[in-house]
């Protein structure tokens, strides 16, 4: 299957990228302009103003917060579009207010977005952006692919992705998954690797784990030579 072939087979089309404006959020910013450039996207900067953050304002101050939040905040959107501007990517813009997942729910069905970028680590902190409830809903919720860009990825303007792993229990989410991953491990020449883990009861028979890498080397099979190398390996964990 040739590279044009490849791209059809998922739609890259609208982007979302999610920022608070700190410097970790901002590391997503390269992923989200790189993909956008190479599948003629264009690209959405969603920040949003948590409504909590005012909890202790008085309600004659609350409009001229929400105001200069406002306005400062969509000053600091239009100066990190400048790459896209440079590069003649197309972009729009929301900065709103409320809660996040809900604002970003509302934009993404209204946008049809049908990718997210976001840093794995934000300003509200380590235990709330990543392991607590923002993270976990976006992820889980939204109904597209989403790219999270961790603490310490490499930052710049030239993004390289040489391995990928692809971790499957066949189920009908996981297979659907790999189609971005052989997409995107065609376009960046990178290696794609497929992981597949059965756990089982001591005594259970291996029936399960014999058709889970049935599964695994028919799926490796049917990849091979179509986005680069390809590995596959099958490990087992008995439970005590």
């Amino acid at each position: 299957m040739n590279a044009p072939a490849v791209r059809n087979l998922v739609s890259i089309t609208n982007i979302l990228l999610t920022t608070d404006f700190s410097p970790v959020s901002l590391r997503a910013l390269p992923y989200a302009l790189d993909l956008a450039n190479r599948y003629h996207s264009m690209i959405h900067v969603v920040h949003v103003i948590r409504t909590e953050d005012f909890t202790f304002a008085r309600p004659a101050t609350l409009d001229d917060f929400f105001e200069d939040a406002q306005e400062s905040s969509e000053q600091r959107i239009q100066a990190l579009l400048q790459p896209a501007r440079e590069r003649g990517i197309p972009y729009r813009t929301l900065c709103g207010h409320g809660n996040i997942c809900d604002v970003l729910a509302e934009y993404v069905e209204e946008s049809a977005i049908d990718f997210i970028t976001i840093g794995s680590a934000g300003r509200t902190g380590l235990q709330e952006w990543v392991m607590g409830s923002v993270a976990k809903r976006i992820i889980r919720e939204m109904p597209c692919p989403v790219l999270t860009v961790r603490p310490g990825t490499p930052a710049g303007d030239r993004i390289q992705i040489r391995r990928i792993l692809h971790a499957t229990d066949f189920s009908p989410a996981s297979m659907h998954a790999v189609l971005y991953a052989r997409v995107l491990a065609r376009e960046y020449q990178a290696h794609l690797l497929l992981l597949q883990v059965v756990e089982k009861e001591p005594g259970e028979s291996l029936v399960l784990t014999i058709r889970f890498a049935r599964g695994l080397r028919q799926l490796s099979c049917r990849m091979q030579g179509r986005s680069g190398f390809h590995q596959t390996r099958s490990t087992n964990y008995e439970n005590d």
